[in-house]
């Protein structure tokens, strides 16, 4: 019975833990290997060892996204799966490329509405980080004062930045 009931929470919060990382994570594989039945079966591959890991882990995200890089190189070496590019090759591309992954999950947060008080604070985010608009074009942009895009970028850096660390991302507030 004791053992049921642990069973049942670890597989709760393993299914919490899926959901929060599936997505950025198949992402992050397909881009690599390019082939979606080899992205699923690495994906799967990692869950698999988390699952069987999770009372040693103590941050899941943190330890997926560590782990994935792994998990496709000992795909590609048990597949010897080539495709015209030596193993080296792809382990050193891999290495070299760690802000691929960063970048899908800082777009995954920028896109995410959850994480901004409003959609005006979205597009306000938007104008000014991603498409380098002044405080005083994104203004003009969205009928609001000069001082009212400061205060709302910085709300919304903030907030995005607090939603990184929570996923195991150290940032630091800009300045």
């Amino acid at each position: 019975m004791v053992t049921a009931l642990l069973f049942n929470s670890k597989e709760h919060e393993f299914r919490k833990i899926y959901a929060e990382h599936y997505a950025c994570l198949i992402g992050v594989i397909s881009q690599r290997v390019r082939n979606e039945h080899d992205a699923e079966e690495i994906c799967q591959n990692l869950f698999v060892a988390m699952f069987n890991k999770m009372e040693e882990i103590e941050n899941p995200g943190k330890w997926l996204r560590s782990s994935v890089r792994f998990e496709i190189l000992s795909f590609l070496k048990k597949q010897k799966r080539h495709d015209g590019v030596s193993l080296d090759d792809v382990e050193e591309q891999s290495a070299a490329a760690p802000h691929n992954d960063m970048a899908i999950i800082i777009r995954d947060a920028i896109d995410d509405p959850d994480n901004f008080d409003s959609e005006r604070e979205m597009i306000l985010f938007r104008l000014i980080a991603v498409n380098k608009y002044s405080y005083i074009e994104a203004a003009k942009e969205l009928g609001i004062s000069r001082r009212q895009a400061e205060y709302g970028y910085g709300k919304a850096a903030h907030r995005l930045m607090e939603h990184l660390r929570n996923k195991g991302i150290g940032v630091e507030d800009a300045e």
